[in-house]
């Protein structure tokens, strides 16, 4: 055992007669911990199974006042909104003369909107913004008892105030979730992922709300007259699972729906945690402790007034935006430590918000100019545009963009002048490459393009169009399988001349494919590539 000494002796012998060699002495060491396995992990919660919306809702009961004329509300649910032009409802009984509504912002922002029939109306929104396609939970609390109004972002209050509203407003509308009851704008349905929509009798706490809201089967479901899990798969009526009989029903007369399966990790709850996966072993079976050291960007983390976090948690109010954390764990037998183990974590980053830009110089006005991210020289170049709705005069100049301003090139060689050129990076050629594009003559038809560029950083060359597509507007896009991708597009004035066909320009050579299926004959549409999937979204 550990600890003890062995005494060795090692006698010879001839046959007749011993005789000693050597002696020793032995003590038995300490055999210190292996390490551990350990993981990084922002806390959060995994949304399966639920519904997407792009313009159709979901209907309530017309018998239903289950809004109106309460004390205490709260409703709350998990969305992955998509933003647009206008405001998009959440959820809706807004008549004529009255109701109340949950409303996202075109920034991702929050509104809580109530409007008395006497035309007394109250608004909240935060000044936190959602993240675009990632999953976050939201609740709107009505407190009549109290005379507050709050709304809540993953469970923590991220706006409250005072009203004089002493009950939830009657409407002359039923209620609906993912539009408005009262306006009918093309793009202000909600549009994005929906999942367990909830309608409490009373008004929630904060912390009632943060331990309820990652709960699949309730532990307490008192007060609860309204929820729609959305996690159905299909069909057109979704069931009410708190015992009210309110069964909804999809309306799809304004757009569509599907039913997504699977499971998406939502937005982090805004602490870390290291956790050991797999514990450390000690050969001599002592008891191991362990030692929690953190960096943050590589730099030793230290911060007076919240602790240097010498254990297994680092909490939400130290943390920052797009931050590298690394937490490193020692074992300990009570002797000496062991080897350690190291994870880490790049924290979320921040909300996009669109910010104008004021630089000294730029393109001339123009619409339709061909603009693409080069990332060999890490800029954005613009090419062409048109500089009205029916211009006699097409640009050709070429431009760059490093982020803060526009710096005019004057190439050897250039396209002809055109608007509406297709234009993406070609990883096989290192490149940016531009095909096809209109040059107007002063009428709508002009002078349609079919040929290909290719933009080095420096100079443009003009490269072979044998095998391409015919002369028409359209995108190009980065081709998962390199080089770039091809769709469809309008050879012809009048949209008499839209194509459905597919190609792929790779290596300087271009080729038809012929996938089994396809969107149909398009024109006017966005091609993007989505790198994380390996996707190019349509």
């Amino acid at each position: 055992d550990k600890g003890q000494t062995v005494s060795v002796t090692v006698t010879a012998t001839d046959g007749e007669g011993d005789s000693q060699v050597s002696s020793e002495v032995v003590t038995v060491l300490n055999s210190p911990p292996t390490a551990p396995e350990v993981e990084l992990n922002e806390p959060g919660f995994e949304i399966c199974d639920n519904l997407e919306l792009s313009g159709a809702f979901l209907q309530i009961p017309t018998t239903s006042d289950i809004w109106e004329l309460r004390t205490n509300l709260t409703l709350e649910t998990w969305i992955a909104p998509q933003f647009g032009a206008n405001r998009r409802m959440i959820f809706s009984n807004d008549g004529c003369c009255g109701g109340m509504s949950g409303i996202l912002e075109t920034d991702g922002r929050l509104t809580f909107e109530l409007v008395e029939e006497n035309g007394l109306e109250e608004s909240l929104t935060t000044a936190d913004k959602l993240p675009s396609g990632i999953w976050s939970h939201v609740a709107f609390v009505f407190d009549g008892t109290a005379g507050t109004v709050q709304l809540t972002i993953n469970g923590k209050a991220a706006a409250t105030q005072s009203t004089s509203i002493s009950s939830t407003p009657s409407s002359s509308s039923s209620p609906k979730i993912g539009a408005s009851t009262r306006y009918s704008c093309s793009d202000c349905y909600f549009s994005g992922g929906l999942s367990d929509f909830r309608v409490w009798a009373d008004a929630r706490s904060e912390s009632d709300i943060a331990a309820g809201m990652m709960e699949s089967e309730l532990s307490d479901s008192a007060g609860l007259i309204l929820r729609y899990r959305l996690d159905d798969g299909g069909g057109s009526t979704v069931p009410d699972e708190s015992g009210s009989g309110l069964d909804g029903s999809l309306d799809p007369t304004s757009g569509g729906h599907s039913w997504s399966s699977g499971c998406d990790w939502a937005l982090g709850l805004g602490y870390l945690v290291c956790e050991i996966t797999t514990e450390s072993e000690d050969l001599d079976d002592d008891e191991i402790t362990y030692a929690f050291k953190w960096k943050v960007d590589g730099s030793d983390f230290e911060n007076a007034e919240t602790t240097d976090h010498e254990g297994d948690t680092v909490p939400e109010d130290v943390l920052q935006e797009e931050e590298t954390w690394t937490c490193t764990v020692t074992p300990n037998d009570g002797e000496e430590d062991g080897a350690e183990a190291s994870a880490s974590l790049t924290t979320l980053s921040a909300v996009p918000v669109w910010e104008e830009e004021t630089p000294v110089t730029g393109p001339p006005g123009v619409y339709a100019g061909a603009m693409a991210y080069d990332p060999i020289s890490g800029l954005v170049l613009h090419f062409g545009g048109q500089a009205d709705d029916f211009p006699t005069e097409t640009s050709s100049e070429t431009w760059v963009w490093d982020g803060e301003e526009w710096t005019q090139l004057f190439p050897d060689h250039s396209p002809p002048a055109r608007g509406a050129a297709g234009i993406a990076y070609d990883d096989s050629l290192e490149g940016l490459v531009l095909f096809g594009g209109i040059q107007y003559d002063g009428s709508y038809e002009g002078q349609r393009y079919a040929d290909t560029w290719f933009w080095d950083g420096n100079d443009w060359t003009e490269m072979s169009s044998t095998g391409g597509p015919s002369k028409r507007i359209s995108e190009l896009v980065e081709n998962p399988g390199g080089g770039v991708f091809l769709y469809g597009g309008n050879g012809c004035k009048d949209q008499k001349c839209v194509y459905s066909d597919s190609f792929v320009f790779k290596d300087g050579v271009w080729s038809e494919v012929f996938p089994s299926a396809s969107p149909g004959a398009l024109s006017g549409h966005y091609l993007a590539y989505d790198e994380a999937d390996g996707l190019v979204q349509l």
